[in-house]
């Protein structure tokens, strides 16, 4: 398969104009309209068709660490219901470590009048809660927004927070923005830098004292929203403010040599020959073919006999108990507890690699729905995850591999794949292209059958699905992750659980060994067929939860590439028996669609009671770009329309008494 360059999308730091270095003075805007914010009109052309930004200013002030104090200020036009969005508000603050020091908020209608939104009208809201990480809000919605209608809210903060991190502030928005500015005072005691990204061509200027950083822009254009876009970072000019390590070399070819550096030694440190060679003696590895056969077998050892404490399920770590990580950070604790971290097993396979004579380097790999590698940026936080690259002797090409993943040798997560990551080669770190897994390894199966229940008042679905490859990976660990009680709720969304569907079963009967297949198993019953004593025909389309989703994109242009998660094929057989009383018609005809992306293939097969229906659907690569996604909506438009298809039943001489 042509690999899909989408690190291809990677932009270069742009040249920026010097600015003034300093705090700002954000103070409330003004509860009048100005005669220019009048004049402001819905322009299509100029990308004013919904809203506009018209002051974006922030301060964030984090020189005490663990102790912030952020300052913010939006003023905006709205200029549609489309634009009401902006009137949404977001602010990040945990109630429980932190304090709101001033809020404003406030809707200018057009004849005038303000309406004002109360600091106790701000609701607290979790948006994200995980093993180690709860990401709490206040949110609120100013109130009366209409089209022409000015916004105007912010506030003063302090926030109490663990650590200090990078930040990325995307400059530009699915609106207009007139003004931008952004002064950062960051923590001394590390390096500390901003760049800006995706910015050649804007009006966008920094500037640097001894204690401030700042961002100034003007005019900036409008980036739409899409569904299966590129990352916000990718397509937008981004902020990104981002400390580096203490005495970290500024240029980027010796900062990631000097990061190879310590992550190689980190290896070699883990490795030890002793523990290693014990457990490769267990493995009982074959003697002949050479490093090839040897290192499958290890990495297949590694998944059986290692548990990777990532993949642990809800109940697994709830009994986990707590160990001391400098008792369990060497290689003989791990293959002595048969437990390890994700970080772990990749050090493990390198060092057992490079025992039987292959070439083998730990891969940064950055997570491509966030962010994609950019060298400029020395940091090593841009990076979500490790693989790693192993190379027979005499072969030219890396393979990359993910132990423990519970991937088959020689694939990687999904969201790893496609772009480039970085080589952690001590002598000379490099990018290297994370290869996407091809679709015919990644095929997902489902069979079941459809019947009505008895005096035709319902109808009964029952189906099963397997995945192989990245087909079910993301959804088997995510249930895993999941409470018992959520992962119930989730699977019964899975199964189709709708107004008029009751689900009976949602199981995935896997879930306990994260090695296994994602498995689900799915009946449930529809009430209300209508099959009345008056219908002497019946139609029954075949579409369902059985049949997995063909990506959701109806707009027929497009200004960033469609970026799918991977390559697949989903098969589907579904058996369909009559209505008591009726019989089979004729099977429609075979639906045959091909297209660069992928074919499909739907076939109807008459039985003695009722219909057998095949269907195949594939999609090929990875990205598509703006200038073929006609060709691309077209192939997803007329599979939708062919799933739509229906079978059809007459009512017999005997069901007529």
């Amino acid at each position: 398969m042509k690999r899909v360059k989408i690190w291809l999308l990677l932009a270069a730091l742009c040249a920026l104009t010097p600015v003034a270095a300093k705090k700002l003075d954000i103070q409330p805007g003004p509860t009048t309209m100005t005669a220019e914010e009048k004049a402001i009109q819905a322009d299509p052309a100029a990308g004013t068709e919904h809203g506009v930004i018209l002051v974006s200013e922030t301060n964030w002030n984090e020189s005490r660490a663990y102790n912030e104090e952020v300052e913010f200020h939006l003023r905006a036009k709205i200029l549609s219901r489309e634009g009401l969005g902006l009137a949404d508000v977001v602010i990040p603050h945990n109630v429980a470590r932190g304090k709101i020091l001033q809020w404003w908020g406030r809707t200018i209608l057009p004849d005038g009048q303000v309406l004002e939104l109360s600091q106790s009208e701000l609701q607290p809201s979790t948006e994200y809660e995980g093993q180690s990480l709860t990401y709490q809000v206040l949110k609120g919605a100013l109130p009366g927004v209409v089209p022409g209608a000015v916004i105007d809210y912010g506030y003063k903060i302090n926030l109490r927070s663990d650590s200090i991190s990078d930040n990325s502030i995307p400059l530009q928005r699915a609106w207009p923005v007139r003004s931008f500015e952004y002064s950062w005072k960051p923590y001394d005691k590390f390096p500390a830098s901003l760049m800006v990204t995706r910015g050649d061509g804007l009006e966008i200027g920094t500037g640097r004292d001894g204690n401030w950083m700042r961002v100034s822009a003007r005019n900036l254009p409008p980036v739409p929203e899409e569904d299966y876009m590129p990352p916000d970072r990718e397509v937008r000019a981004t902020l990104i403010l981002y400390y580096s390590s203490p005495g970290a070399v500024q240029k980027p070819a010796a900062y990631w040599k000097n990061v190879a550096n310590q992550w190689d030694g980190s290896v070699k440190m883990f490795t030890r020959k002793k523990p290693l060679q014990a457990a490769m003696q267990e493995m009982n590895l074959p003697q002949e073919g050479g490093p090839g056969p040897k290192l499958k077998k290890i990495y297949d050892w590694l998944s059986v006999n290692i548990r990777n404490d990532a993949l642990m399920s809800a109940e697994e770590r709830e009994a986990a108990a707590e160990v001391d990580e400098k008792t369990r950070n060497t290689a003989a604790w791990v293959l002595e507890n048969r437990t390890a971290s994700s970080f772990q097993l990749d050090q493990l396979f390198v060092g057992f690699a490079r025992q039987v004579g292959a070439e083998a380097y730990l891969v940064f790999a950055p997570n491509r729905t966030r962010n994609y590698y950019n060298p400029q940026y020395m940091n090593s936080r841009q990076f979500s995850d490790l693989v790693v690259a192993v190379k027979l002797p005499g072969e030219a090409s890396f393979t990359l591999v993910d132990p423990g993943s519970s991937l088959p040798y020689g694939q990687v997560p999904w969201f790893l794949t496609g772009i480039d990551g970085l080589l952690l080669n001590r002598k000379k770190p490099e990018p290297i292209k994370i290869p996407v897994t091809p679709a015919e390894q990644n095929v997902q199966t489902t069979r079941g059958r459809m019947e009505f229940g008895e005096d035709n008042d319902s109808i009964l679905i029952e189906w099963e699905r397997e995945g192989t490859g990245q087909a079910g990976f993301s959804e088997h660990h995510y249930l895993r992750y999941l409470s018992p009680k959520e992962r119930e709720e989730r699977l019964y969304r899975l199964c189709g659980e709708h107004g008029d569907f009751e689900v009976d079963t949602a199981e995935a009967p896997e879930l306990g060994d994260p090695n296994e297949p994602f498995k689900l198993i799915c009946s449930g019953e529809s009430f209300g067929a209508g099959i009345g004593d008056n219908i002497g025909m019946y139609s029954f389309g075949i579409n369902g939860a059985h049949i997995p989703p063909v990506p959701d994109l109806i707009a027929e242009e497009r200004v960033h590439p469609v970026v799918l998660n991977f390559p697949r094929i989903d098969i589907t057989e579904m058996e369909i028996s009559a209505p008591e009383g009726f019989e089979p018609t004729e099977a429609p005809m075979t639906r045959n669609i091909k297209s660069p992306y992928g074919d499909y293939r739907l076939e109807f097969a008459r039985t003695d009671d009722g219909y057998t229906v095949k269907r195949r659907f594939e999609l090929k690569g990875l990205a598509i770009s703006p200038a073929n996604y006609g060709t691309f909506h077209e192939y997803l438009k007329e599979v939708r329309r062919a799933d739509g298809s229906a079978v059809e039943f007459r009512r017999t001489a005997e069901g007529t008494r």
